[in-house]
This record gives structure tokens, C-alpha cells and sequence, in this order.
């Protein structure tokens, strides 16, 4: 009995020790385990950082707006680069009384340069008075659905009681008082550009070559009146009020030829293009010519627009 029972005795204690060993190998195994665990989690905590650490978004950046500062202003209220731009260039020289060498290229390389530009160009070349009234037509019709619109022309110009005339080649003018009805009078340009209500209108007259009629008029006047700028409207003249222009000995007039070094210069505004010309113009002509402007501009314009 008694062996049966140390039997019994030594069986549990075998148990009892078994069990505690096993729990603590599962412990010891459970110990391990947890702390294999925070590893895992801890090198996929790293993971996650070093992963997103290059995709953070960076704060917004405001070192383009001094930059932004210095460029013409593109908005659609006053247009500039974007804006639809519409021009009428007459150039007038085959006339059968004291004829020109240098208005027909003045107009042809004008017009190219502003169809380099972003000009729609309507192009007269010695025109009579019906196509000359014709085009200034076409033109206010095309000025209303664009925004910037611009008259060149260049030929003989006359001054007539204080009113200005665009001669046609065709032109015969026997007297003074025929000026009106043989030419094209300048205001009907201003009219047009007026009834379109455009903040940016430029009329150019390289024009106030001598009167090709001394004869036919009494009051010997020379070059053209000044003229009054009709609202958003620049008038350039070619030389001051009054005063002749000179055709030039090269291919283009000395107006023309520095008009056009002056508009291919990138954000430059309008009125700096026109006093560069004018300081270039006396510069060449010592003095003898001083192109001259009015204006009433209310918008701003560049005729060429670079964005760097």
C-alpha cells in the first residue's frame, strides 16, 4: 500500500514538475515572442518614416511674386499679349505729282513686323480714295470684335483749315478747298476707333512729307495739325506739328526704320517704344526731326510680351 502511494506520490511530483517546466518554456517561448514582436513593429515604424519622409509637401512658395512684379500686367481688363489685335497699314508712293521711293517699304515691312506681332493686318498699297475708304471700313467693322486696333500709314499728308487728309495716289487737287473731297480725312480713323470704345487704339502717321500741291494752296502750310486723341487713343506723328518729315535715303524712312527696332524690344510699353523712337530719330536727323505724340491711353500695352 504504502508503495503504491509513493508510487502515486512520485508520479505527481513528476506531473507537478513537468507542468512547471512546460509553463515556463511557454512563458520563456511567450517572453521571446513579444519581444520578436516590437522588433517587427519597430523596423516597420522605420519603414513607414524613411518611406514618407521625401513625399512631404512643401510650405507654398511666394518667391515668384517679385518676379511676377516686374512683368506687364496680362489681365483681361487692359489687353496686352492676349488681347485681338487688328491693324490697317496704307502705304501710299506712286503719286503722279512729286512720287516717293520709301512708302510702300515702310508699309510692307510695318505690316510683317506686326504680324510677327499677333496683328491681323489689313494691307492697302497705293491706294486710290475708294479703296482707302473701303479699308478704314473693313477696319472699324473688325476693331469691334477685337481689342487693340492700329492705323499706319505712310505718303504724302495734308493740312487743310486745321483738319488733316491722307492723300490718295490717284488724288487730283487743283485747289485748297478740293483737299476734302479728294482725300481721306484722317478723322473718319478717330470716328472709327471712338464708336468701338477700345482702352487701347494707335494711330501712326508717318505722313507730313511735304505737300505734293504747293501750287494749289494759298495758305503755304506745311506738315500736319496736331490732332486731339479720342479716348484710349495714342496719335504718334512722324515729326511735330507743323513741321516736314523726311523720306529717308535708305530703304525706310528714319521714323519707320527705328519704330520697328523699337516694337521688337519684349515689355516694353507703348509710350517708352515712342520715346525711344523720338530720341533715336532727332539722334540721326541732328535735331531736324522730332516725332511727336498725343495721347489719352487708359490702358496699357505692350507691343511685344515676354515671359521669362
Amino acid at each position: 500500500m504504502l508503495k503504491i502511494i509513493g508510487v502515486f506520490v512520485v508520479g505527481c511530483c513528476l506531473y507537478f514538475a513537468y507542468w512547471i517546466l512546460d509553463g515556463k518554456g511557454d512563458r520563456a517561448l511567450y517572453s521571446t515572442a513579444k519581444k520578436a514582436v516590437k522588433v517587427v513593429d519597430n523596423t516597420e515604424a522605420t519603414r513607414t518614416l524613411s518611406t514618407e519622409a521625401p513625399t512631404v509637401t512643401p510650405p507654398t512658395s511666394t518667391a515668384a511674386a517679385p518676379d511676377a512684379a516686374t512683368k506687364p500686367n496680362l489681365g483681361s481688363a487692359t489687353p496686352t499679349a492676349g488681347g485681338k489685335r487688328i491693324a490697317l497699314v496704307i502705304g501710299n508712293a506712286g503719286y503722279k505729282t512729286n512720287p516717293l521711293r520709301n512708302p510702300k517699304n515702310d508699309a510692307d515691312d510695318f505690316s510683317k513686323a506686326l504680324s510677327g506681332l499677333g496683328f491681323s493686318v489689313i494691307n492697302v498699297r497705293d491706294g486710290n480714295l475708294q479703296q482707302m475708304r473701303a479699308a478704314v471700313r473693313q477696319f472699324g467693322d473688325q476693331l469691334l470684335s477685337s481689342d487693340v486696333g492700329l492705323v499706319y500709314y505712310s505718303g504724302h499728308g495734308v493740312e487743310v483749315k486745321g483738319k488733316n487728309y491722307f492723300i490718295p495716289v490717284n488724288a487730283d487737287i487743283q485747289h485748297e478747298d478740293e483737299a476734302a473731297d479728294q482725300s481721306l480725312d484722317v478723322a473718319s480713323i478717330l470716328e472709327k476707333m471712338g464708336t468701338a470704345k477700345k482702352s487701347v487704339n494707335i494711330l501712326i502717321v508717318d505722313a507730313c512729307r511735304d505737300n505734293p500741291f504747293p501750287k494749289a494752296y494759298r495758305s503755304g502750310a506745311r506738315g500736319l495739325a496736331s490732332m486731339e486723341a479720342p479716348s484710349g487713343t495714342i496719335i504718334a506723328y512722324s515729326t511735330s506739328p507743323g513741321k516736314v518729315a523726311m523720306d529717308g535715303n535708305g530703304k525706310n524712312s528714319p521714323y519707320t526704320r527705328n519704330l520697328i527696332k523699337a516694337m521688337e524690344v519684349p515689355n516694353r510699353p507703348v509710350e517708352i517704344v515712342f520715346k525711344e523712337v523720338r530720341r533715336t530719330v532727332q539722334q540721326e536727323t541732328n535735331n531736324a526731326q522730332t516725332p511727336w505724340e498725343n495721347t489719352s491711353l487708359s490702358g496699357d500695352f505692350y507691343f511685344k510680351v515676354q515671359n521669362n
